[in-house]
């Protein structure tokens, strides 16, 4: 058996970092178009909540050095949450490719360092990150 989806498409914007310095956790939310257009013409796109903590490198290297608009391959697997007799679907990376050179994130001018500021608090800093890109019935 396998549990494995592969997704290709841009980020609808910049990746927030979450969790500690040693257990780090990056939020993404990939814009993957449809494969048809609606009746205007248009190609509807879905907005796909990903996760990245595999290895603290994976999450930092995201954060780092994706932004807005990155065009990234995804291979990530289906992990699924029961709460409050509902399931929920998250996709977890296993791994990021990333598809165009971008440009990094800023350094901060105090110590050369990335400036990560992380969140212990990150399951509802995730749902506050992920609010915009839900349906209008779901929110």
């Amino acid at each position: 058996m396998k549990n494995q989806c592969n997704l290709i498409g841009r980020l609808s914007r910049d990746p927030y970092l979450a969790g500690t310095e040693e257990n780090p956790v990056c939020f993404m939310t990939l814009a993957v178009n449809r494969n048809y257009r609606n009746q205007q013409g248009e190609r509807e796109a879905d907005f796909i909540p990903i996760k990245a903590f595999k290895e603290k490198k994976l999450a930092t290297t995201c954060h780092n050095n994706l932004q807005k608009g990155s065009l990234i391959a995804v291979t990530a697997r289906l992990q699924a949450k029961f709460k409050d007799n509902k399931t929920e679907i998250e996709i977890i990376a296993d791994d990021i490719v990333f598809l165009e050179s971008g440009k990094k994130r800023q350094k901060s001018e105090d110590d050369g360092e990335y400036n990560h500021e992380y969140s212990n608090d990150y399951s509802s800093n995730y749902e506050n990150y992920h609010q915009e890109d839900k349906m209008p019935w779901e929110r």
